[in-house]
């Protein structure tokens, strides 16, 4: 049997930057050893009050529309998209947040809003990051709440096809010990694995369309897998050994 080596790259819980020292609704969550906190806004989006852009617009996929959360102050929550935690002052991107423990996507289909904003977990594989095989392993998703609408889970690589998608259920007991492990297939420093909590469709009122938040975390793993001329020596080898047990059969 052959053994492959597991080396973890990078991880959220153990990875987290919380913004200490940063500016408050300037600092953007962008760090120096690949992770950056994102959301997918709208085209013509600001923090100003009023703009929502074109809510129409800003698909998750479309990393053209992912830009970093900015710097809040508030220890708890260090991270949102209008660089507060106040949920109801700013569409579509309201609940939007990103916390040591997760986070919250923000407006799904309502407040004239038709696409789903999600805070999104990005991790570009450095220059001191091996190339080869990657996996997201160690997963965990728990939602805060029993009402709201859930929450979907969205995985992918640089602009590629989303890899794979999630239903995070309403409630807690059906959200237990949920994982969302995937292959991420062949990598190389540069490329960045994405990891989306959206939320699912709209809120039942505005009573409940922040009720979507959720604990998380996540590993970034590298498998090194043997050389050809490696696995071709194990073949020949492995071969070798099941004449030699045949012959004395």
């Amino acid at each position: 049997m052959v053994s492959m080596a597991v080396t973890n790259v990078a991880d959220y819980r153990d990875d987290f930057h919380n913004g200490a020292g940063g500016t408050i609704g300037v600092t953007e969550a962008v760090f120096g050893d690949g992770w950056s906190y994102l959301w997918n806004a709208p085209v013509g989006w600001s923090t100003n009050a009023g703009v929502t852009g074109d809510m129409a617009t800003g698909l998750i996929g479309d990393t053209n529309s992912y830009i970093p959360l900015l710097y809040t102050g508030d220890g708890g929550t260090p991270w949102a998209a209008d660089g507060d935690t106040a949920g109801t002052n700013h569409n579509p991107d309201r609940y939007v947040r990103a916390t040591a423990t997760g986070g919250h996507p923000g407006a799904g289909n309502e407040l004239g809003n038709t696409v789903d904003r999600a805070v999104i977990f990005a991790y570009t594989l450095q220059p001191s990051d091996p190339t080869g095989f990657y996996w997201l392993t160690n997963t965990l998703a728990i939602r805060s709440s029993t009402v709201g609408d859930g929450d979907r889970i969205y995985i992918h690589v640089n602009e590629n096809p989303m890899l794979a998608e999630f239903f995070l259920p309403p409630g807690t007991i059906a959200a237990s010990n949920f994982t969302f492990d995937v292959d991420l297939g062949y990598l190389a420093p540069g490329d960045t694995v994405f990891v989306a909590f959206g939320t699912d469709g709209p809120g039942t009122g505005l009573g409940t369309a922040g009720n979507d938040g959720f604990s998380q975390d996540f590993t970034i793993a590298f498998t090194a897998i043997p050389e050809p001329t490696t696995w071709l020596l194990l073949c020949v080898g492995g071969g070798i050994l099941w004449a030699v047990r045949y012959r004395r059969d």
